[in-house]
């Protein structure tokens, strides 16, 4: 046991210094969290199964909702 305790503070010791992979990442300290975005796109596609020019005006219809 005397002898493996010296070894793994050896051992210990070539680990330094810890890599830090994602530290380019962090924001800067003090800065604003990033927010999402006021407004999102949603995209209503036509009816499936259903005739081109009513599937088309269903969808516009849709779109025009206030909902």
């Amino acid at each position: 046991m005397r002898r493996v305790l010296p070894l793994l503070a050896l051992l210990a010791a070539a680990c330094q210094p810890l890599p830090h992979p994602f530290t380019a990442d962090m924001p800067e300290r003090g800065a604003t969290p990033i927010s999402p975005p006021d407004s999102a796109d949603i995209v209503v596609a036509p009816v499936a199964g259903a005739p081109k020019a009513m599937g088309e005006a269903l969808a516009a219809a849709l779109c025009d909702a206030d909902i």
